[in-house]
């Protein structure tokens, strides 16, 4: 067997360990339960610190999209996927958290969590918002990793598994083209495989955790950060009360609200409730600036 032989065969046996890991419900891996969970993180102390100012933080318009699938419909997936429990708890804490920092929240949870309903609200703020303008996203439930046949071969895709069916990462990206140049995104993920979203339109150096785009994408793309809870081929971890990645990140925030995305994440990878088994994620894509990197959160 000649090298390049040698080298397609191991190839074809990581598509099939991909394909094994994955069969079964179509795909979609829930959030792996690692053990004894913690007692459920009270996010209300996080909540009221921001209320407590009585009036929305910042200038520029703000708005959020919070997603959380515990379920999704069976008759999407081929079977019946498990459930990811703690999903929907994931996004109802975010979705308190934003709003009482002054951001213009919509949850979507199982049923409401249709790949038209999230793509629809992805959409209209898209439209609402301008450059300097904010989009925070934060999405915990099922995630994909497979491999599709396309024109040129084999291709590996991850995907966000939503109520009815898969988004794919190509049309998660073909959405984000759809802001304004200059608007800010904040991607929050608590998903298996979250870390393969965004891989794709990106070049960079990874230090740390931490990729900073080296493509810069041009002044005609909105600039996005973010947060994976894990790397394309790990899974992430959760209970049913909450997922680990959710909940460092709210811990974080607990200690220090006015911290800047930046130290966000890097103070919640690197937080005592994560395992080696999940290593978050830090994706740039677009001309992300030092100044949106180190501003502060939800301003």
């Amino acid at each position: 067997m000649g090298v390049l032989d040698e080298i397609q065969a191991r190839v074809d046996a990581r598509m099939a360990e991909i394909q094994a890991r994955l069969s079964g419900g179509g795909g979609c891996a829930p959030r792996v339960n690692a053990g004894p969970p913690e007692p459920r993180f009270d996010v209300s102390d996080v909540v009221r610190s921001f209320r407590s100012e009585g009036t929305p933080r910042g200038g520029c318009r703000k708005i959020g999209l919070c997603v959380g699938l515990k379920n999704v419909d069976p008759a999407a997936y081929g079977g019946c996927p498990q459930p990811c429990p703690g999903c929907d708890l994931d996004a109802t804490d975010f979705a308190n958290v934003l709003a009482a920092a002054g951001v213009q929240t919509t949850l979507l949870s199982d049923s409401g969590a249709t790949k038209a309903g999230v793509v629809g609200a992805m959409r209209d703020a898209a439209g609402a918002l301008r450059a300097g303008d904010l989009f925070i996203m934060s999405i915990a439930g099922h995630g994909a990793r497979e491999a599709i046949e396309a024109g040129k071969g084999t291709e590996v895709h991850e995907s966000w598994c939503l109520w009815d069916g898969k988004l794919l990462d190509s049309e998660i990206v073909s959405v984000v083209r759809g802001f304004a140049p200059g608007v800010r995104i904040v991607m929050i993920n608590d998903q298996c495989h979250s870390g393969g979203i965004f891989n794709e339109c990106t070049r960079g150096l990874a230090v740390g955790g931490i990729l900073r785009s080296l493509l810069g994408g041009g002044s005609s793309l909105p600039m996005l950060i973010q947060f994976a809870a894990c790397r394309a081929d790990e899974a992430s971890i959760g209970y049913p009360i909450g997922g680990t990645w959710t909940t460092a990140l709210l811990k974080v925030l607990a200690v220090d609200r006015k911290i800047s995305w930046l130290d966000w994440f890097g103070k919640a990878r690197a937080h005592p409730s994560l395992t080696e088994r999940q290593q978050p994620q830090w994706f740039e894509v677009g001309p992300v600036t030092d100044r949106f990197r180190n501003g502060e959160v939800f301003l």
